[in-house]
């Protein structure tokens, strides 16, 4: 018998790949597991609240014992109140992006499936304070770069207006990205303009906007050259 094969001994041998790997995807979803949570309490207890300051009144604790976790497991995936916010908005544009590219990839024209994003975002927007939304904002408007970057459905406009012109929904001479720009700022504006409350509709006035600009590079397409 050997040293190895004696009763009681330990053979230390190299790492198992696939032991690994399994921990690694537990964790994984431990993780998101814990960060779902956090963000379902944290709609929970704000929607609950019902009004504009139930955003202000709901603190850290208040989130962290909704979701039973500590305040290090809180700030271990979001620095603040305001991240979860944005982590909401950000799983909002995926939505938008991937309903795009659904009706896109299904035939319909781009006014179609321009429309179909702005029903994701009107509906999920408007189950949240309109506070909350305008704090999102807030946040967009100090670093539009990084905005641009972060977003989803941003990065996505330009290759639908690209397909666009390939199928020849819209002008050839068109440039993507530039239309791309006015898309997000028709966008910005009506969410703006329902969050402080000039707008009692956010879906009619982000339909309508969407309109008149795809309608208008149409129409600048077939204005005579001066």
């Amino acid at each position: 018998m050997t040293r190895a094969d004696a009763p009681g001994s330990l053979v230390i041998g190299p790492p198992d790949p696939a032991s690994n790997t399994r921990r690694a995807t537990l964790a994984q979803g431990r993780s998101r597991r814990t960060r779902t949570a956090l963000i379902d309490a944290a709609t929970t207890l704000w929607t609950e609240r019902g009004s504009d300051a139930g955003y202000n009144a709901t603190t850290v604790e208040d989130i962290v014992r909704a979701a039973g976790v500590t305040k290090g497991t809180f700030y271990f995936h979001f620095a603040s109140k305001i991240d979860i916010l944005l982590q909401i908005n950000a799983a909002t544009e995926e939505t938008m992006a991937q309903e795009a590219i659904r009706s896109m990839e299904a035939g319909d024209a781009l006014d179609v499936a321009l429309q179909r994003a702005a029903v994701v975002l009107a509906d999920q927007s408007q189950r949240r304070p309109r506070a909350t939304f305008a704090l999102i904002l807030r946040e967009y408007h100090r670093d539009p770069a990084r905005t641009r970057a972060r977003s989803s459905f941003r990065q996505l406009l330009p290759k639908l207006f690209q397909e666009a012109r390939v199928r020849g929904d819209l002008p050839v001479n068109i440039d993507p990205e530039q239309i791309a720009a006015l898309t997000a700022a028709v966008i910005y504006s009506a969410c703006e303009a329902w969050a402080d409350g000039r707008s009692l509709d956010l879906l009619d006035n982000l339909q309508y906007g969407l309109r008149v600009l795809i309608a208008g590079v149409r129409a600048e397409a077939l204005r005579p050259s001066p």
